[in-house]
């Protein structure tokens, strides 16, 4: 289980961030829909907790619909531990975004980050 969450630590798989649905509910904050999406893509609820510094348990409650995510400091840990960029779920560029756009650390979302000068 513990290789199945390092494997997940460079963030959501790439694809999502394309996905109109998954870009759709990171501009509302609607992270069950992430989350259910990030599941369908292989990653397990344990990954995205190891990740996010969430339960698994709770990561489960919000991809079921049965719970939100509501408070900003938790917004901004699943947006750090799943390189979300900031832009896209309404916060300030991330500093691991900046490092990225320094050449320090590659951002996989191939979005604003890319374009970024």
């Amino acid at each position: 289980m513990r290789d199945q969450a390092r494997r997940w630590v460079e963030g959501l798989p790439r694809g999502l961030f394309a996905d109109a649905v998954v870009a759709h509910a990171l501009a509302t904050r609607d992270f069950g829909v992430v989350f259910a999406a990030a599941k369908a893509a292989g990653m397990s609820f344990n990954a995205i907790a190891a990740a996010t510094g969430m339960k698994a348990e709770r990561v489960s409650l919000v991809a079921r619909g049965a719970a939100s995510v509501t408070a900003l400091a938790t917004v901004e840990r699943i947006a750090d531990g799943l390189r979300i960029p900031g832009a896209m779920v309404g916060l300030a560029t991330r500093a691991w975004e900046r490092d990225a756009d320094a050449g320090n650390l590659r951002c996989r979302c191939e979005c604003h980050c890319r374009r970024a000068a």
